[in-house]
């Protein structure tokens, strides 16, 4: 709704309501999500899981940004959890599994050099003005990226623990 008045409408006329909402709700969320506990099980392959979207779906259509087009910065956002959490892994990776490391900061740094080339002036353009094959290009980076990084569980030996 916000994003549709913000982008389509180009009116905050009502939004106040749901706006303060959003804030409740979010602060609500982070709550939640503060008390949770993550296992290291479940961690890659959440990430592996949403670079696979990326990918398969979110590149090719650009949907889930459909009224403001700022698809790429949610983009970069993912390649962000997924250096973050190849950072919190790299210690137990290079005593047991360095071999894996330089297949995924070689799809790490592709798929950022792939994200930065897109940037004008520092800033990411709408995804509306992001060529089919730009699209492309950024789904087959996405899709090597989870590739790599999912063999992480296999060697450390955290498959079927989910």
């Amino acid at each position: 709704r916000l994003e549709y008045s913000l982008f389509q409408q180009h009116s905050l006329d009502g939004l106040a309501p749901v706006a303060q909402r959003l804030v409740t709700d979010v602060t609500t969320l982070k709550q939640q999500l503060l008390a949770q506990s993550l296992p290291p099980e479940q961690l890659v392959s959440i990430v592996v899981r949403n670079l696979d979207s990326l990918a398969d779906v979110r590149a090719a259509s650009g949907e889930e940004e459909r009224y403001s087009h700022i698809d790429l910065n949610g983009f970069a956002a993912n390649l962000e959890v997924a250096r973050k959490v190849v950072d919190l892994m790299r210690p137990l990776l290079g005593k047991s599994a360095a071999d894996l490391l330089p297949a995924i900061d070689s799809a790490l740094n592709a798929f950022d050099t792939e994200l930065e080339g897109l940037k004008v002036n520092d800033r990411y353009p709408t995804y509306d003005k992001v060529t089919a094959d730009q699209r492309k290009q950024i789904a087959d980076k996405a899709k090597a990226l989870a590739v790599a990084l999912d063999g992480i569980d296999p060697a450390l030996g955290l498959s079927g623990l989910q």
